[in-house]
């Protein structure tokens, strides 16, 4: 199987953000990125938004927000867009099983943006996340907060899984370690 690497750090830490120079940085090189960052927005000094940037692509989707809207599940603190897990998860299904129509490539790294508390809970990116754990071909990395680190290599059996923190990696190092 391909190895599912892990990306950690405290909340705020500066993980999508390494993960997406990441994607910058392959992308640049022509290489076919698939998957999605979670992107916060501040109101005020505090996380009020989050937008699922879809990979490749970078188109956006409305992910969570702390005001209440309507049909969107609560959870802890914010209020989560249903069809945004939804559109995402069947934007990598098919990017999984479609080559890139311009190079005819097939997706070099996975990257997912984040396992946390949802999927914890069974909600979220959980099933989806259990698919991924039985891809064979392609590489990936997963974002995880460093307060359930251990919960979600239990959940998804992850013993072996390389892991770097994003306050003592690079762009560089990252690229290295997965083979890129």
């Amino acid at each position: 199987m391909a190895p599912i690497h892990i990306l950690t750090g405290a909340v705020h830490g500066g993980k999508t953000s390494l993960a997406g120079d990441l994607v910058r940085k392959l992308e640049s090189r022509n290489l076919l990125i698939l998957g999605f960052l979670c992107r916060g927005e501040f109101e005020k000094g505090e996380r009020s938004l989050y937008r699922l940037e879809l990979l490749p692509g970078h188109r956006t989707l409305p992910m969570a927000s702390r005001a209440r809207q309507k049909a969107w599940l609560p959870f802890k603190r914010f209020h989560f867009n249903p069809k945004a897990f939804e559109e995402a998860e069947k934007w990598l299904k098919q990017g999984i099983q479609t080559k890139d129509s311009s190079s005819g490539a097939s997706p070099q790294l996975i990257v997912i943006d984040e396992a946390g508390p949802m999927e914890m809970e069974g909600l979220g990116w959980d099933q989806l996340l259990k698919t991924l754990k039985k891809l064979p071909q392609i590489p990936q990395l997963w974002i995880v907060r460093e307060g359930i680190l251990k919960e979600i290599i239990a959940r998804y059996g992850l013993v072996d899984a390389p892991i770097y923190r994003a306050d003592s990696t690079n762009v560089l190092a990252l690229q290295s370690e997965l083979g890129l």
